[in-house]
């Protein structure tokens, strides 16, 4: 008979090292997340959910160094310099598991609890780990818990509140505290979509009025994760009836209707002054009808927003790019809406006209404001996927609340686009001068690529060039031209 390994030692706290410690690891016993009690570099102490979540026994963690707790130096000196210097309170981060393996767990700090002593809690990020397939340097989805607008809340497969994030958090009273495992329906009633419907759910009970949450698919068989909406609360339909459906708008119909030949791409020549040369083209969807003639095509966004027709058009547009690939040098830029990141058959149409002779690294999106407010989980999950493929990716907005600065920092962005608003301004407004300087300087430090629209005049030119911007477009280097002419560029000297 071989020699058995003595059993592990049941937690036991020591109340001579000081009543506070051992007080705090006695009712901490009681719930599920692991604790550990801290120095800035060795561990003091661990609760028994945390020998659990760590796969490590009692006498592995005890006074162990605190770096040991992750995959390498590089990452411990990060974490320790988010909980301890920079007071990170809540928030994700990985842990290294035996056997060379690691997972991400969330984490609230109490940095100093007196000289010399910090307290961790922390609990299996499962948010973060319905993500952990898409892969993009552990920058944004691992934290995408702590880090989305909207509130989220994660099922089990019994409907059991396994995980929520601090914005899902307003639903709940701050006395309440035993929604951990319990199942949503104990506090909340919950309409799920049928089969063939919009991933919406309804749910009353939360607050005031009904809320609405996309569903998605959750970490394991069975679970889901509930994406609440920003959007201000609906009423239900027994206190504020739907309005009745407005007339049908002639225009949006016959947008609708349009045969795929009445469309076509606009090209606005993008210039590199550093170089003296065309960089590329901006692609934009026109639509050749009697009734828009000159319809810019912002314009026909919002009406292709009205006619639900968003989808169809990029398609469309996706249809033409390879041809356009045989005969413009450089990078062609293609803006899309915040519909087209939502259409399950956006990918599908990409990849036909990558197969058909784009290369990748050629191919960039810009994203308008709307669609930078609309990049919720799925839709970030989209832009992610294709930067795997090389795609480039430029955000049209830098306003706070359509594109929040961390969100620019987390997400593979290339380039940002400094709007043709903020163009026209140079020389007349030192306010927007100062936003247009204080965005370039932003944008080079993240090593952001910078782009200018809408240049008119030699003065915006060389004002943004002093800058450092050297990629431009506007009517200053020639006129926009549809896709069966030659671009004629001028103004680069």
């Amino acid at each position: 008979m071989g020699i058995q390994p003595p059993p592990a030692e049941p937690f036991r706290p020591d109340f001579s090292e000081g009543a506070e410690t051992g007080l705090y690891l006695a009712l901490l016993e009681l719930i599920d997340e692991g604790l550990i009690l801290t120095s800035d570099e060795t561990i003091l102490e661990a609760n028994t959910a945390a020998c659990r979540l760590l796969e490590r026994d009692y006498r592995d963690l005890i006074r162990q160094p605190l770096a040991t707790l992750f995959p390498s130096d590089k990452e411990f000196l990060h974490a320790r310099a988010r909980w301890f210097i920079q007071g990170q309170s809540r928030g994700s981060i990985r842990i290294a598991l035996p056997g060379g393996r690691s997972r991400l767990f969330r984490f609230i700090a109490a940095a100093r609890l007196r000289p010399g002593l910090h307290a961790i809690l922390f609990s299996p990020d499962l948010i973060g780990e319905v993500y952990r397939d898409v892969a993009h340097t552990d920058a944004f989805w691992p934290r995408l818990a702590a880090a989305v607008p909207q509130p989220v809340v994660v099922l089990d497969e019994a409907g059991r509140i396994a995980a929520l994030n601090d914005a899902a958090r307003a639903f709940f009273p701050a006395a309440r505290q035993e929604w951990l495992l319990q199942p949503l329906t104990h506090f909340a009633a919950v309409s799920w979509p049928e089969e063939g419907e919009a991933p919406l759910a309804r749910i009353e009970g939360l607050g005031e009025a009904p809320v609405r949450a996309r569903v998605l698919q959750g970490p394991q068989l069975g679970w889901r994760v509930l994406v609440f909406e920003r959007l201000p609360r609906f009423a239900p339909a027994a206190i504020s009836p739907a309005p009745s459906a407005p007339p049908p708008d002639p225009l949006a119909v016959a947008l609708r209707e349009s045969p795929v030949e009445s469309f076509a791409l606009q090209l606005e020549p993008l210039v590199d002054l550093q170089q003296r040369r065309l960089a590329g083209a901006h692609a934009r969807l026109v639509w050749n009808h009697p009734a828009v003639a000159g319809l810019a095509p912002e314009r026909l966004t919002e009406l292709a927003r009205r006619a639900q027709a968003v989808p169809r058009l990029t398609r469309i547009a996706f249809a033409r790019l390879p041809e356009l690939a045989a005969r413009i040098p450089g990078r062609l830029t293609l803006t899309l809406a915040a519909e087209a990141l939502r259409d399950s058959g956006l990918t599908a149409a990409l990849e036909t006209a990558l197969a058909a002779g784009i290369r990748p690294e050629a191919l960039e999106f810009a994203l308008d404001l709307p669609a930078c407010a609309a990049l919720d989980t799925e839709a970030a999950a989209t832009l992610l996927a294709l930067s795997r493929r090389g795609i480039r990716w430029i955000a049209a907005g830098l306003d706070e609340a359509a594109l929040p600065l961390e969100q620019l920092a987390r997400l593979p962005w290339s380039g940002v686009m400094l709007p043709a608003a903020w163009v026209a301004g140079l020389g007349r407004d030192e306010r927007l001068e100062a936003l247009v300087g204080g965005t370039v300087s932003l944008a080079q430090a993240m090593r952001l690529e910078v782009r200018a629209q809408g240049v008119a005049t030699a003065g915006q030119r060389d004002f943004l060039a002093a800058l450092g911007v050297r990629l431009q477009q506007g009517p200053w280097f020639g006129p926009a031209v549809t896709s069966g002419e030659p671009l004629h560029v001028r103004g680069m000297d």
